[in-house]
């Protein structure tokens, strides 16, 4: 699989605008590109359409919780990479990375070089 920056389809999932498109600034500085959704509902509604490969969500959402997407998420595809994101200190809920809000664009490099790793084992 070629997983060049361009090449990987990421999804964000945050009920706030700011965050998402903070996100997205850094991401696109990094090379790479991103759907966004405000909601779980969206954000899964999009998953399935687009088949992303890194889905990075809130776990506080409207109308659906970060965990409930994580579930959902796997059970549509195992092999996604799912980054957990929030303002607050979190645990283990399934997820393959987590960020801490507000996080560093070095902290965001080294999230997305792990989902690469994840994609180039065998």
């Amino acid at each position: 699989m070629n997983t060049t920056n361009q090449n990987l389809k990421i999804l964000i999932i945050d009920d706030e605008v700011i965050v998402r498109e903070v996100l997205l600034a850094m991401l696109e500085v990094l090379g790479y590109s991103a759907l966004l959704a405000e909601n779980g509902l969206v954000g899964l509604e999009l998953f399935k359409q687009e088949h992303s490969q890194i889905v990075f969500t809130d776990l506080l959402l409207p109308n659906m919780s970060g965990e409930e997407i994580i579930i959902q998420l796997r059970q549509l595809d195992q092999n996604v990479f799912i980054v957990a994101i929030s303002g607050f200190a979190l645990e283990e809920i399934g997820s393959d990375a987590n960020l801490q809000k507000p996080f560093t664009q070095e902290q965001l490099q080294a999230v997305l070089d792990l989902a690469k790793q994840h994609f180039s084992q065998p």
